[in-house]
């Protein structure tokens, strides 16, 4: 296409921007995933514990810091950055904290599966990997993956620690998460991501997951999966009806 006095033609890429307003354009796959969500009359669930709804793991890569404290009302939670034996080293290592999107929904994954089998013990094997199919819509392989066993790495060996402020009281507890895991040796040597097989939530976890799990949407969990914080409100307005009076969270901090 050309106009009068031109001697050549007028690419057509520039002539698009007059015409492609930015309405027009094609949405980017997460502004696509939030429109697309699908109508079911039973959906799948996925599960937070309540606690853990109403405080959070970090947002971003924390760097080389090793503890991390948030509260909200008179609960408060500290994770500390754990460690965990090398098998390939055959040593101890320094494992980061967890943080992101990732490790909030492997918890999700966790909890769905430790309360499906009504065990305390979860294989991870092939789940894991299904999960990052299915809810995550991640190819299972390279990158993504490698991603992901690194976050689960990091919340396996974590710390946490619980507490509570009231009646002029403070009651502090070791409430693990994950009691213990088995690290995986990758075959591949260029591959060094170490990452759990099985993991064990302590039974104090457990039996308080039994009664205050809090059921989440796997489709909506999908569809927020790109942003933490996304995932920390929908989780905290979904536990809303499900939050711990003062006196049953005093009762779980103190019950050994």
């Amino acid at each position: 296409m050309s106009k009068p006095g031109d001697k050549g033609f007028t690419r057509i890429g520039d002539l698009l921007p007059g015409i492609i307003k930015p309405e027009m354009r094609p949405l980017s796959p997460i502004k696509q995933r939030l429109i697309e969500m699908p109508v079911t009359d039973e959906p799948d669930i996925l599960y937070q514990h309540s606690v853990l709804c109403q405080t959070c793991m970090p947002y971003r890569d924390p760097g080389d810091v090793r503890t991390w404290q948030r509260y909200n009302g008179i609960v408060h939670l500290l994770i500390q950055a754990g460690q965990a034996l090398d098998p390939s080293a055959g040593a101890f290592i320094d494992v980061g904290l967890p943080f992101g999107p990732k490790p909030r929904l492997i918890l999700y994954h966790l909890n769905t599966e430790a309360l499906r089998k009504q065990s305390p013990l979860i294989d991870l094997e092939d789940s894991l990997t299904a999960f990052v199919k299915r809810t995550l819509g991640l190819d299972p392989g390279g990158r993504n993956i490698r991603t992901v066993k690194d976050q689960l790495s990091r919340l396996a060996a974590a710390d946490f620690r619980l507490g509570a402020i009231y009646d002029n009281r403070a009651i502090t507890v070791k409430g693990t998460v994950i009691e213990g895991f088995e690290l995986w040796i990758p075959r591949d040597p260029r591959q060094r991501t170490l990452w759990p097989t099985t993991v064990h939530f302590s039974q104090r976890y457990f039996d308080s997951l039994v009664r205050h799990a809090v059921p989440l949407n796997e489709a909506a969990v999908s569809r927020l999966s790109h942003s933490a914080m996304a995932l920390d409100l929908y989780t905290w307005l979904a536990a809303r009806d499900d939050f711990f009076t003062t006196s049953e969270l005093a009762v779980w901090l103190e019950t050994p």
